[in-house]
């Protein structure tokens, strides 16, 4: 899925046909009441960014539950652009430490980055996204390069600063080669 046709569904309709691909997706799994409202508030989030950026990012690539070809764990969602890509971990409300959220992101940022060749061609860059500003450190999100990162480098962004975190990405030029992406 592209960013531009997270845009030209309506909010609800992307919201709702979201969440039951992914539930369709995750059947074989017990999936709590809890994990529907999370992916709910992710889509919602995801679709407004998509609403105030212009259409020049619409080819970016969208990935809900990404997980890497020999891994257990998924990112909650990954935004592929041509020269980054954004690894998120999405906190949508829930009481959550800053620490475990940034810790779990730089996880799978570096699995992505160590396993995939996508990982390898662009800038891999972890983001923590929770509803509200983070009102500790104020990173800017910033692209891991070796084992020396840590987690507390993984910068903490508001549901409200992710479209301006997408249009820091370079937007492709043409449609995004997702060879070696799989969801």
């Amino acid at each position: 899925m592209t960013l531009g046709e997270v845009r030209n569904q309506k909010k609800a309709q992307f919201v709702e046909s979201q969440v039951e691909s992914l539930a369709r997706e995750f059947s074989n799994f017990e999936i709590t009441q809890d994990q529907i409202d999370a992916w709910r508030t992710l889509c919602e989030w995801l679709h407004d960014a998509s609403q105030n950026v212009p259409k020049e990012y619409d080819s970016i690539g969208c990935f809900f539950e990404f997980q890497p070809p020999m891994k257990s764990e998924r990112s909650d969602l990954m935004l592929v652009g041509d020269r980054e890509l954004l690894v998120i971990e999405a906190k949508t409300g829930q009481a959550h430490k800053i620490s475990q959220a940034r810790k779990q992101a730089l996880n799978y940022a570096f699995q992505i980055y160590s396993s995939l060749e996508v990982g390898s061609e662009r800038l891999v860059i972890p983001i923590v996204l929770q509803e509200n500003k983070f009102k500790g450190n104020k990173l800017s999100p910033t692209a891991i390069s070796d084992l020396s990162y840590q987690r507390h480098d993984v910068a903490v962004i508001s549901a409200s600063e992710l479209a301006t975190h997408i249009q820091n990405m370079t937007a492709p030029s043409k449609g995004l080669e997702t060879s070696g992406i799989s969801c």
